[in-house]
C-alpha cells in the first residue's frame, strides 16, 4: 500500500536548493562510487580463494555457526561446500563481520601456530579489501557505532531500487518541507532525523555487525515534518492498494499513527527482512519532535502564505478521479456513465480506449456489442490516434480484425497497413498486405496504395537486413507505381 501527500507542487520562485543536491548527492555517490562494490568483492573473493584461507576456515566457520545456535545456516553452508559452491560460501563467510570478530578474540587458540603468520598475513588483506566496501566502509554498523557513520550511512543505498524509491518519497514530500521551514534548517532536521534513525536502529541490538544503509530514516522524519506542518488541515493524498487508485482528502496528522502503526507491525511481522523499519520509526519521530519543537518556539517562521496557497489538483485530474472511483466498487457501468459524460466535454484518446475496453467487458448486451464496433472503427480511423497510439490501434485491429476488414474498403485498409509498418513488428502490416494483395487484380483502384504499401514494406525489411523481402516488395511497388512520380511525406520514395 502506498499513500503519497499531492497537495502541493514545486514553488519556482523558492527554488528547493536542499532537495536538488540531496538527489544529485546520493545518485551520484551510488552511480560513481558504489557500483563499483561488486569489482571490489570479486576482488576480495579472488584474493581469499588463492590465499587458502578457506582451507582453514571453512571448518572453523561451521563449528562457529553450530556453538551460536545457526544450525540451519550451518547445513545451508555444509551443503554448498559439498556442491563446490565455494563463492556463495565465501560471500556469506567474508560479509560476517561478527565470525571475523570470533577469529580475532580467539585465534590463538584456533590456528596451528605454523600456520599463523600466513593466515594473518593473507587475512588482513582480504580484511581490508572487505572494509572498503561502501556498505562496510560508510554503512552504520551497531556494533561500531560511530558518529561519521551515523551520517554517512544516509548516503549509501543497497541497489537502484532501494536509491529509486527513496528518492521518489523525498521528492514528494522534500520540496514542501523545504519552503515551509528554509533551506538551512531543513538540511540540519534532516541529517538529524536520519542519525536519529539510526540511533534507534542499533539501539535494538548494540551487538550487530549487519551494517545499514539508506536515506530511508532521514526521509521518514521529512514525511513527519510534511504532516506537522499541515497539522490537522485537509490536504490531498493519493493512495494506491492493489487494483485501487485515486485521490482522497483527510487531516494530514491522521497519518502520524497509523504510518508508525504500520511500520511497527511490519517490524514484528516481517522475519528476515531487510528493511530496518526501527530506523523508518525512529526517524519519523525525530522528525516529530524537531517540528513540534520548531512550531512550538518559532511558528513565525514557517511560511504560512504558501501553506494556505490553494494548490489543489487540477479540474481535469478531479474528473479523472470521478471517472475511476466507481472501479473500485466494480462498478462499472457507472464509470462509463462518467466516461461519457467527459468525452462530450473534452475528447481524450485514453478515456475512448478505456471506454472501448469496458464496453467489451459487458458485450453480452447486444446494444454494447454494436457500440464497441463502431468505437473501435472509429478510433482506428482516426489519424491522431495513429500519431500517438498506434500500439493501442495495432491490439485492437488484432482483436477485431473481422470487422475492420469487413466494414472498411480496400484503401482504407491499405492506409490503416502502411501506418502499422511503423512498428517494431512488420508482421502485421505484412499480413494486410498480403490480404490486399490477393484482390489487387480485382480492383485497379488499389494499385497505387498497394504500390506505396509495398515500398513502405521495402523500406522496413532493408532496416531488418532481409535483403530478399526487400527486393520482393521493391519489385511489387514498382509493377504499381511510376517510379519518381509518387513520394512520402519524409522525402522517400
Amino acid at each position: 500500500m502506498i499513500i503519497l501527500p499531492v497537495e502541493k507542487r514545486i514553488d519556482w520562485s523558492n527554488p528547493p536548493i536542499v532537495l536538488a543536491f540531496l538527489i544529485i548527492l546520493n545518485s551520484f555517490i551510488y552511480f560513481f562510487y558504489q557500483l563499483d562494490d561488486q569489482k571490489n568483492l570479486d576482488n576480495a573473493i579472488q584474493s581469499y580463494t588463492e590465499s587458502g584461507l578457506l582451507n582453514i576456515e571453512y571448518k572453523l566457520y561451521i563449528d562457529y555457526l553450530k556453538e551460536s545456535d545457526q544450525l540451519n545456516k550451518a547445513h545451508d553452508f555444509e551443503d554448498a561446500y559439498a556442491n563446490e559452491e565455494h563463492d556463495y560460501l565465501i560471500i556469506n563467510l567474508l560479509h560476517d563481520l561478527e565470525f571475523r570478530h570470533y577469529l580475532d578474540e580467539e585465534v590463538t587458540n584456533l590456528i596451528f601456530v605454523e600456520q599463523y603468520g600466513d593466515w594473518l598475513s593473507a587475512r588482513k588483506t582480504v580484511n581490508d579489501m572487505v572494509d572498503d566496501l561502501s556498505y562496510f566502509r560508510f554503512g552504520l554498523i551497531p556494533a561500531r557505532c560511530h558518529i561519521f557513520n551515523l551520517v554517512s550511512h544516509q548516503f549509501m543505498h543497497g541497489n537502484f531500487m532501494h536509491l529509486l524509491g527513496n528518492m521518489i518519497f523525498l521528492v514528494m514530500c522534500g520540496f514542501v518541507v523545504e519552503a515551509a521551514i528554509g533551506h538551512l534548517r531543513f538540511i540540519i532536521f534532516y541529517l538529524l532525523s536520519g542519525v536519529a534513525g539510526g540511533l534507534l536502529h542499533s539501539a535494538a541490538d548494540f551487538t550487530s555487525y549487519m551494517p545499514l544503509v539508506g536515506a530511508s530514516g532521514a526521509i521518514s522524519g521529512v514525511m513527519a515534518m510534511y504532516l506537522a506542518v499541515f497539522k490537522l488541515k485537509k490536504i490531498e493524498f493519493f493512495y494506491w492498494f492493489f487494483a485501487f487508485v485515486g485521490y482522497f482528502r483527510a487531516p494530514a496528522l491522521i497519518l502520524l499513527p497509523i504510518y508508525i502503526a504500520m511500520e511497527l507491525v511490519q517490524l514484528f511481522s516481517a522475519g528476515e527482512s531487510n528493511v530496518a523499519f526501527l530506523a523508518h520509526v525512529g526517524g519519523f519521530i525525530a522528525g516529530s519532535v524537531l517540528i513540534g519543537l520548531f512550531l512550538l518556539f518559532g511558528t513565525d517562521l514557517i511560511d504560512e502564505e504558501y501553506i494556505e496557497e490553494d494548490q489543489s489538483i487540477d479540474s481535469d485530474q478531479e474528473k479523472l478521479n470521478e471517472i475511476y472511483k466507481p472501479l473500485e466498487r466494480y462498478n462499472i457501468n457507472r464509470t462509463l456513465e462518467n466516461l461519457e459524460q467527459q468525452l462530450t466535454h473534452k475528447d481524450d484518446l485514453n478515456l475512448r480506449i478505456l471506454q472501448i475496453k469496458l464496453l467489451s467487458s459487458l458485450q453480452q448486451d447486444p446494444a454494447n456489442a454494436s457500440k464497441v464496433d463502431h468505437l473501435v472503427l472509429e478510433f482506428l480511423s482516426d489519424s491522431d490516434a495513429t500519431k500517438l497510439y498506434l500500439d493501442d490501434k495495432a491490439n485492437l485491429f488484432t482483436q477485431y480484425r473481422a470487422l475492420v476488414e469487413s466494414s472498411y474498403s480496400s484503401v482504407q485498409l491499405s492506409k490503416l497497413g502502411i501506418s502499422f509498418c511503423r512498428l517494431d513488428d512488420i508482421r502485421l502490416a505484412e499480413s494486410i498486405f498480403e490480404k490486399l494483395y490477393e484482390a489487387e487484380s480485382e480492383n485497379t483502384g488499389l494499385f497505387n496504395n498497394l504500390g506505396i504499401f509495398a515500398r513502405r514494406l521495402s523500406h522496413c525489411f532493408e532496416k531488418n537486413n532481409n535483403i530478399i523481402k526487400k527486393n520482393q516488395y521493391n519489385e511489387l511497388a514498382d509493377k504499381w507505381l511510376d517510379t519518381g512520380s509518387i513520394g512520402f511525406s519524409d522525402g522517400r520514395v
